[in-house]
């Protein structure tokens, strides 16, 4: 016989919802909740309303801000190509990764330019710069098409403008919203995101309509948070046990060896407010 310690069921309360206004005959009289339904039309009711159970439970970096506080750091140290210096504080940090986020931008306006200029061209004038050689090559060697040859040039040509246009939409909108995000902060909206995601229940569309984003944008954070979690911090810091209480305490900002980094009371308050 395998013994396992007690936990919360979450199916044991099911269907048993409880009303404001009943009465169950008893053997020792009437067990009531001493409510009317006068009395409960002149009161202010609070409701919740229904909310799907999500594939994935809720991660405890999501409601601890100390824990949210150094993997956004991470997340941006990683996302800039930062090498982590954990003799800084998450301040001195967070600024570097700013730093190095705002040295990115100018190359990505002048990217931005070029795209644009060649998607205008592109829907204008197609891919005329191609000889009828060259634009079937080019559509029987897309890997899409398998080998398969066009009915002529012209249609072949259409087809590859096409491809390029629709690439260039993404590649376009995928750039500038990097260097917007670089403007707005990358640590507000990603704060913002964690916050209203996990916090306040919100799901990714409401999220990305709150803070004018794309709700794939706001799904693919959330995952890569994840990935730089279990891949960089998971390891740092204390298992927690099934009653919430920390096992040990972390001892050291630099992969446990040397004294521990003091944080400010909250660094990313603001943050949360975005």
């Amino acid at each position: 016989m395998t013994w396992h310690p007690p936990k919360f069921d979450k199916h044991a309360f099911a269907g048993k919802r409880s009303k404001a206004v009943s009465a169950t005959k008893t053997r020792s009289g009437w067990d009531s909740t001493g409510i009317s339904f006068g009395d409960l039309g002149s009161m202010h009711i609070a409701r919740r309303e229904r909310r799907q159970e999500r594939r994935l439970p809720t991660p405890k970096w999501a409601v601890r801000n100390d824990w949210l506080q150094e993997l956004i750091v991470a997340y941006l140290e990683e996302r800039f190509y930062v090498k982590p210096n954990y003799l800084l504080t998450l301040i001195e940090r967070l600024k570097v990764a700013r730093a190095a986020a705002e040295y990115y931008c100018p190359q990505k306006r002048v990217l931005l330019e070029e795209w644009l200029e060649d998607y205008h061209s592109l829907c204008v004038y197609g891919r005329r710069d191609l000889t009828d050689e060259e634009a079937i090559k080019a559509f029987a060697t897309l890997r899409c098409n398998k080998g398969q040859l066009p009915l002529n040039a012209d249609i072949a040509r259409e087809y590859l403008a096409q491809k390029k246009i629709h690439d260039l939409e993404i590649q376009i909108q995928n750039i500038d919203t990097d260097i917007v995000l670089t403007e707005r902060g990358h640590a507000e909206v990603i704060a913002a995101i964690v916050y209203l995601y996990y916090r306040l229940g919100w799901d990714s569309v409401a999220v990305a309509e709150q803070l004018a984003l794309k709700s794939p944008h706001v799904r693919q954070v959330l995952a890569r948070l994840h990935a730089t979690w279990n891949q960089t911090l998971s390891h740092l810091w204390p298992q927690i046990d099934e009653a919430g209480e920390d096992q040990g305490n972390r001892t050291s900002g630099v992969h446990g060896a040397g004294p521990a980094e003091s944080l400010p009371e909250e660094p990313l308050e603001r943050f949360f407010n975005a």
